[in-house]
């Protein structure tokens, strides 16, 4: 294969790169114009060239708040002329017609990038899929709470950036080996959420046809009183008035990027110092100010309200959780330590639970360890009670199959505190054990079988549709755990909480940890 491959999409002609293990990178391709003097509009056409276009480096990173993860840091690539709205491909070869896998990063709306070492597509592409990773407008760019059209300030816009890139997939990605009919669209965390709203979106509707869904909470989005919560603290930032919406929009059409990312980091800060529901709505239970708004038009109603309606049943779904999701917010940074009966009994408060429910999540009369029972309830109320209600949602509307899982491998970081924590499975899931700041969350010693356990299973989906293993049913709950060694358990809705999955076999796992995530649950219902 040439050193560098040129193919050609509708803009024109690309200049890719070869990676090291002779799969083809072509890296920043502009997939809508850049919006220049008006970061609000919405997605316009790509540019087109006539001279090959050096998809040899990654494009800029959207705008964002600087990176203050002291445990998987962000890697943003500087402003340049084509904009931040680009995408990366990675295929073995520039013929056939292999499933394609169209990744959306995480990062809470307000930070990421395609240009994350984690995201390098080239050990799936070796593996036979096409994969294409996607930057899209953040914060309050791509999720203002505003909708003032007249002003060119509208919600959302991140949203319509994945289905303009899925559009520019469904139009060029055979010139890479793609097949145009067989896309899984896939994403984790706040991407995983994005995934959630275009099973339902119409303006999604024929772009992909499977979906991938690492830890998501669909819940995560935000209702009109929400926004207008939000608008209110965006406006005493900024200076604006208060209650008036349009005269917040012209303010954040003349506010540079960098007062408005200072004003984001300061949005977030607050909400995590303070989660009131008065002062912020759901906002409180999610920790996210800029998120999706629910407008009544790509995003109708919320991903489980849809599922419910039927929106979406035609694709088909695998999706799951680590089983120590929270975590990774509390132990590197040391809150966990921090925790109390009262924090955590007041976190329980807002979601309904009385003191007697966080029995469920290792409290005792005495000795507990609030923060496990913090990180515990957390995991179970913002990860796997609405990812199993999608699931359930989808069933009783009779969708096409979902396929649940559980990421349950421990890490031995930060003394084995860490667990399965958010985000831990995806540099096994992308092959990327060895890129940079792997290991800090991975350990010296990862189990090599995993990667290429969940890597073939990711594979399989998207090629067919069926993973290896059954579909989840309410009446027969069968996930796939995956850990050093990986077997099927039950996971039922109203029953079990975390690590107290049943074994298919019978029995509980002999090495379940003990505390908090091998306790039965209460009934009902982050790139991190």
């Amino acid at each position: 294969m040439a050193t560098s491959p040129i193919t050609r999409t509708r803009s024109g002609e690309v200049r890719g790169l070869v990676r090291p293990n002779e799969t083809v990178a072509f890296l920043g391709i502009p997939y809508q114009a850049n919006p220049q003097g008006n970061p609000y509009a919405a997605p316009t056409p790509p540019p087109t060239w006539t001279e090959p276009f050096l998809a040899q480096s990654y494009g800029p990173s959207a705008p964002q708040p600087p990176d203050s993860d002291p445990i998987i840091p962000q890697v943003i690539v500087p402003p340049g002329p084509a904009g931040c709205l680009n995408l990366n491909i990675f295929t073995s070869s520039l013929d056939g017609h292999r499933p394609v896998m169209v990744y959306i990063h995480g990062g809470s709306f307000t930070a990421g990038s395609n240009a994350f070492p984690w995201y390098e597509g080239s050990p799936l592409a070796a593996d036979g899929a096409v994969v294409v990773t996607v930057n899209y407008r953040l914060g309050v760019y791509g999720f203002s709470p505003l909708n003032q059209p007249s002003v060119g300030v509208v919600p959302n816009l991140g949203l319509r950036d994945i289905v303009a890139a899925l559009e520019w997939v469904r139009d060029n990605i055979a010139a890479f080996g793609g097949d145009p009919d067989r896309v899984t669209l896939w994403g984790q965390s706040a991407g995983a959420v994005a995934v959630c709203i275009m099973l339902a979106a119409p303006q999604a509707q024929g772009l992909f046809q499977r979906a991938i869904v690492q830890s998501s909470n669909p819940e995560a989005l935000l209702s009109q009183d929400d926004a207008a919560l939000v608008a209110q603290r965006l406006a005493l930032g900024l200076g604006a008035p208060q209650g008036d919406d349009l005269t917040l929009a012209r303010y954040l059409g003349t506010a540079s990027s960098s007062e408005l990312m200072a004003i984001e980091a300061a949005m977030a800060a607050s909400v995590l110092a303070n989660p009131d529901p008065t002062a912020w709505g759901s906002v409180a239970l999610n920790y996210l100010p800029f998120a999706p708004l629910i407008d009544g038009d790509l995003l109708p109603a919320g991903p489980i309200e849809a599922a419910a309606a039927g929106l979406g049943n035609g694709i088909e779904l695998l999706i799951g959780y680590n089983t120590d999701e929270f975590n990774l917010f509390t132990i590197p940074s040391g809150l966990a330590d921090l925790a109390d009966q009262s924090l955590v009994e007041g976190l329980a408060g807002l979601r309904g639970l009385e003191p007697q429910a966080l029995g469920a999540y290792g409290a005792g009369p005495e000795g507990t360890n609030w923060g496990a029972v913090w990180n515990a309830m957390m995991t179970d109320w913002m990860y796997r009670r609405p990812t199993l209600a999608l699931v359930e949602a989808r069933n009783q509307a009779g969708a096409r199959p979902s396929y649940v899982y559980q990421f349950a491998w421990d890490s031995p970081a930060y003394e084995g505190r860490l667990g399965a924590c958010h985000a831990l499975e995806v540099p096994f899931v992308f092959g990327a054990q060895d890129q940079p700041g792997a290991r800090v969350v991975l350990g010296d010693s990862p189990p090599g079988g995993l990667s290429p356990e969940l890597r073939s299973a990711w594979l399989a989906f998207a090629k067919t549709g069926v993973p290896p293993w059954p579909a989840y049913q309410t009446s027969d709950p069968v996930c796939r755990r995956f850990d050093a060694v990986s077997e099927n358990v039950l996971d039922p809705f109203d029953q079990a909480v975390l690590g107290g999955s049943v074994s298919v076999g019978g029995s509980a796992r002999a090495d379940a940890p003990s505390g908090p995530s091998g306790q039965p649950g209460p009934p009902g219902t982050g790139q991190a």
